[in-house]
């Protein structure tokens, strides 16, 4: 019996590591935010020629991979949804001066010039350069079908580009108001409400920590509602033997794709509890951020 106790008890801190770190993975990058989420490209929006998009275009549901949150003198940068088939480039670019700049990445989970899963940046920012347009360059290759997808700009990723991102700083003294969401406790699919004023009668931007959701009426001025979809996928334990091509300096140039192989094997099931922000943006001005957990299955069987 103390043999068999003595391997469950292992067994179970074995699991519980696992689910540790995997919330470590998803929520440290949304932590590192400094203020307001203040990104305007999300969703299926367009980017210019010649850069890839800041979304995931391979989900079904077009979450958000490139973040930026504002506060009172810098701006965080947030790359990657936390997905272990992404890979996130050392260095980045942000646009100053009238130049492309490069900036370093860092992140907890790095494999040579790479980093799974998530990287972020502070940049230095005044309250005037927020409120004017910014842009930030990052590069993610994601695995899908056997194949690596690298700075794609449509789903076809027929040629890599760096991947485009713009973020202004929400204005201050909104009129826009949260007061409560329901249900408190959100699932993947679910229907959210959301109460408070200053809701645009036609078109309500709902920014979330994993992505935007444009167009949303609300036709009393006082409440919204929306699907929310987190876009994460389930877990598995992953090998990877990676050799990843590193990107051209921009305007993007050839690059090749990694070409090495990807294994999945299946292990148990854990459901979690993850933080989530919702931010109302519209012509008025913008909200701020109400905190609130979505349930999360991070391991799939």
């Amino acid at each position: 019996m103390s043999l068999f106790g003595g391997a469950l008890r292992f067994l179970f801190g074995m699991i519980l590591c696992v689910v540790v770190s995997l919330a470590i993975v998803l929520y440290i990058p949304h932590a590192l935010y400094a203020a307001d989420p203040c990104y305007t490209i999300g969703g299926a929006q367009a980017v210019p020629n010649g850069y890839g998009v800041p979304y995931n275009l391979f989900s079904g549901k077009n979450e958000t991979t490139i973040y930026a949150h504002c506060g009172t003198s810098s701006t965080s940068i947030v790359v990657g949804s936390g997905l272990s088939n992404q890979y996130i480039y050392e260095y980045g670019y942000e646009y100053k001066n009238g130049a492309w700049q490069r900036i370093s990445l860092s992140g907890s989970n790095r494999t040579g010039s790479w980093f799974v899963g998530s990287a972020h940046a502070l940049l230095a920012k005044s309250a005037a350069e927020m409120g004017n347009n910014n842009y930030v360059l990052a590069y993610i290759c994601q695995y899908e079908d056997s194949t690596w997808k690298c700075g794609c700009s449509d789903s076809a990723c027929v040629a890599p580009h760096w991947q485009l991102q713009q973020f202004t700083k929400p204005t201050v003294g909104s009129p826009v108001v949260i007061d409560r969401i329901e249900p408190e406790i959100i699932h993947d699919g679910d229907t959210v409400t959301v109460y408070g004023s200053g809701f645009d009668k036609t078109n309500n931007t709902v920014k979330t920590s994993y992505g935007l959701v444009t167009g949303v009426p609300s036709p009393d001025g006082i409440s919204l509602s929306f699907v929310f979809e987190s876009g994460l996928s389930t877990f598995s334990v992953s090998e990877l033997d990676i050799d990843l091509d590193a990107p051209e300096e921009p305007v993007a140039g050839e690059t090749e794709y990694p070409r090495e192989t990807f294994a999945q094997e299946q292990q148990g099931t854990m459901t979690q509890e993850v933080p989530l922000s919702i931010h109302i943006t519209n012509a008025a001005g913008a909200s701020g951020e109400i905190d609130t957990s979505f349930t999360y299955t991070p391991i799939r069987n």
